[in-house]
């Protein structure tokens, strides 16, 4: 994929999963908006950019959201010409 904005050495992107189809502030989680992620163990906390993201419920009706985060100021350009 190409992408702009990072250094690829310091390229990344952040997939993750999260009960129900709000953020904690209310809001639906919509693409092309920021949300603060953080990640404990690894003492990991910033704004970052939705990509992508993908409602589901699980095997008892919970709805789950998937996200795919990426850090702000880079841009996913898209597939590399033929590859």
């Amino acid at each position: 994929t190409i992408s702009m904005g990072a250094r690829a050495s310091n390229a990344f992107k952040v997939s993750c999963s999260v009960e129900g189809a709000l953020a904690a502030n209310g809001e639906v989680w919509t693409t092309n908006t920021v949300a603060n992620v953080h990640i404990g163990a690894i003492g990991f906390s910033q704004p970052m950019w939705i990509m992508d993201k993908k409602f589901s419920m699980d095997r008892r009706g919970g709805q789950i959201t998937s996200l795919t985060l990426i850090p702000l100021n880079s841009l996913v350009l898209g597939e590399i010409p033929g590859g």
